[in-house]
């Protein structure tokens, strides 16, 4: 029950997240493929796991075989979470001439584990499905994380290698993100029954929501503030050098012939072009209160 409480809000986290990045507006590229990949592989992970547990004591072929292509896409698509968040963090925190090398680091070991993943079901050298149709662990079990631990370790050193160039909030999500996957890693291990990393990777994503949301909530502001600019300058545009020169020389003209006229008459221009300044802050204002 209480991987149902989990994952089920988790399935509607990563579709809600995938709309978001998909018809959000686009402010930092690379980061949104990143969150956009993430959230499409946690949501196979989650959805092959779910369906896996439905599925479960079942009788019946059809039902051995779904449950070999489910855990087999749960078993794969956790391996990618790593593969895409150690993606990101090489473009974040590496000059780009090295980018191939360590992507090509990643892809080995992602290659290797897939191939390896591929043995194991006709071997069961990860896990068996037994004549009851239920899921059991197999002595290689171990052996899966072999192929995670390299991956692991490089998302460690790139953030602790000196020189490295993401931003303070990047540094606290990628620490925190390690914090939490060693740690469900370790119970996933010694815990049988409970679905640890989806709670981590489910938790991940959380902050990863949470960003997006804070990141569109400073652009729309900082739109907001571009807004308002373009409309002063846009009014200051509508008035015509001719105009002023003109109005000017007018009071120019006044000033010789008849002065209290020309103080009468700067007056009068100065409220002008202060009631039009104020007239598009107050229309500024109304419309970010109706927005």
């Amino acid at each position: 029950m209480l991987n149902f409480l989990i994952e089920l809000p988790g399935l509607a986290l990563c579709g809600l997240s995938i709309v978001m990045v998909l018809v959000g507006p686009r402010v930092d590229g690379h980061a949104e493929r990143a969150f956009l990949r993430y959230y499409i592989c946690l949501f196979l992970f989650t959805a092959a796991n779910l369906s896996g547990q439905i599925m479960r004591g079942r009788p019946g072929a059809a039902i051995r075989a779904a449950l070999y292509v489910s855990n087999f896409a749960e078993f794969l698509t956790c391996f990618l979470l790593f593969c895409v968040i150690s993606q990101h963090l090489v473009a974040r925190s590496t000059p780009e001439r090295e980018h191939k090398v360590y992507r090509n680091f990643i892809g080995f070991f992602a290659l290797a584990y897939t191939v390896s993943l591929v043995i194991s079901q006709f071997t069961g050298l990860y896990y068996v499905i037994d004549a009851e149709n239920v899921y059991r662990r197999a002595p290689g079990y171990p052996l899966c994380y072999a192929f995670a631990v390299p991956v692991f370790l490089l998302d460690i050193w790139l953030l602790v290698r000196p020189g490295g160039r993401m931003s303070r909030k990047g540094v606290v999500v990628a620490w925190l993100y390690a914090a939490v996957t060693v740690a469900a890693m370790l119970l996933q291990f010694f815990i049988y029954g409970s679905y640890f990393m989806i709670y981590a990777a489910t938790l991940v994503a959380l902050v990863m929501y949470v960003i997006i949301m804070q990141t569109n909530t400073e652009r729309y502001y900082r739109q907001e503030a571009e807004n308002a600019q373009l409309k002063v300058d846009i009014m200051l545009s509508q008035i015509q050098p001719h105009f002023l020169y003109n109005t000017l020389s007018a009071i120019q003209d006044l000033c010789h012939s008849d002065p209290p006229q020309a103080e009468a008459a700067i007056i009068k221009f100065s409220r002008y072009l202060r009631g039009n300044m104020d007239a598009i802050r107050a229309e500024h204002a109304v419309s970010f209160e109706q927005e």
